[in-house]
């Protein structure tokens, strides 16, 4: 056996017996001495402690105490068990049918401002995208009858050939002179053979030109 090897043999040895010595668990630092845990805070010293018997504590007791509300409970109405059988059973509404329009007589007829609209689709030659195109013509009068009148949709009577998109405003009654109480303006959208003219559906129109004159 070597010198070297006896030295370190005897360094392990010494080393193992004093790791095997500290058998209490003791806390240590890293440079071997003990480990000092923190001692109370220091201002905890001037507190006061409070009197406990002067003190009133609410909702800690052990004892439940339940306090009835005042407030008088909803009855709850269940649904008739036989509700869903009811609804099953109904039987369906039959559509009644629409009542024929029985146009006025000419009578009654009204002076109505109309303007041409007319509307045209072109083509750009550049990217080949079509668009819509809107140009006005001259504005008249023509004489009609007022059919219904709504708040969405209104029906004319004309014997006039009136186009679709045409704009019109009923102004005064021809017989009288006096003014529609109406003051709405009307798109033409629909029109079809009627009692030897047509009949005009309309609705109210976005564009309001001018009829002062």
């Amino acid at each position: 056996m070597t010198a070297t090897f006896y030295h370190k043999r005897v360094f392990l040895l010494s080393r193992i017996s004093d790791l095997a010595v500290d058998t209490s668990m003791t806390l240590r630092n890293k440079d071997g001495s003990l480990y000092k845990l923190q001692g109370p805070n220091p201002l905890v010293k001037s507190q006061e402690i409070w009197n406990t018997s002067e003190l009133e504590f609410h909702n800690l007791s052990w004892e439940k105490e339940i306090q009835k509300s005042e407030v008088p409970a909803v009855p709850v109405i269940p649904p008739p068990a036989d509700f869903l059988t009811e609804l099953k059973e109904t039987k369906k509404i039959e559509e009644l049918p629409k009542p024929k329009v029985e146009l006025p007589k000419i009578k009654n007829s009204i002076l109505i401002w109309c303007l041409p609209v007319y509307i045209e689709t072109v083509e750009d030659s550049l990217y080949g995208q079509g668009y819509q195109k809107t140009t006005y013509g001259e504005k008249f009068t023509f004489e009609g009858v007022m059919v219904e009148r709504g708040d969405l949709i209104s029906y004319f009577w004309t014997a006039h050939d009136i186009s679709e998109n045409f704009i019109i405003y009923p102004s005064k009654y021809t017989a009288t002179g006096l003014k529609v109480s109406d003051f709405r303006w009307w798109r033409v959208v629909g029109k079809k053979p009627a009692k030897g003219g047509f009949l005009l559906d309309a609705v109210p129109s976005t564009f309001q030109p001018d009829f002062s004159d």
